[in-house]
């Protein structure tokens, strides 16, 4: 498993597809809780979460529902 290492926000769609493939290792293999490891993945879950709100936003609607 990957060495957790201090992660910064992403600030391009290179660093955001590395980290996609980072935390799709802990799906494979998910970390025990309360370790580094688990850390890493919840840092990398809340960075991907967070580029994609600033660059992906998921528009609001008001259409009813049929």
């Amino acid at each position: 498993m990957q060495q957790p290492q201090s992660l910064q926000s992403l600030q391009n769609e290179e660093e955001y597809e590395a980290a996609l493939k980072q935390v799709r290792s802990y799906f494979e293999s998910e970390p025990a809780p309360e370790t580094l490891e688990a850390a890493h993945f919840d840092a990398l879950a809340i960075s991907i979460e967070n580029y994609e709100l600033k660059h992906y936003p998921v528009a609001a609607t008001n259409a009813p529902v049929p």
